[in-house]
């Protein structure tokens, strides 16, 4: 789970204040945990597993699964949990696509 958790957290560090591997809980083939302190400063641990993302605590390097939901991807729950991270994802996919829009134009 580690390559899925390092792919993750290339994804989601432009719009998060601060996001790694935790150092201090096991990281294995089967589960990885991420620490991540979202742009309202609300640390949490992210668990990833085969069954998906799912918030196991409110601080960093703990596991007292906090929310039984699992979000399919980081982007899920991070939409869920983070209202600065659905505004900057929106930002981010309507600079990229006025981007596209201009480029589009200047080719035509």
């Amino acid at each position: 789970m580690n390559e899925e958790a390092l792919l993750a957290i290339k994804e989601i560090s432009y719009a998060v204040n601060f996001v790694e591997l935790s150092s201090k809980l096991e990281n294995s083939a089967n589960q990885a945990f991420i620490n991540i302190r979202i742009k309202e400063n609300k640390d949490l641990t992210v668990e990833l597993t085969q069954s998906g993302f799912r918030i196991v605590a409110e601080k960093f390097d703990s596991n007292t699964i906090v929310d039984g939901t699992y979000y399919t991807t980081i982007n899920a729950l991070l939409d869920a949990n983070s209202v600065a991270y659905r505004n900057d994802f929106a930002a981010a996919l309507n600079s990229k696509l006025t981007e596209l829009a201009a480029k589009n134009k200047d080719s035509s």
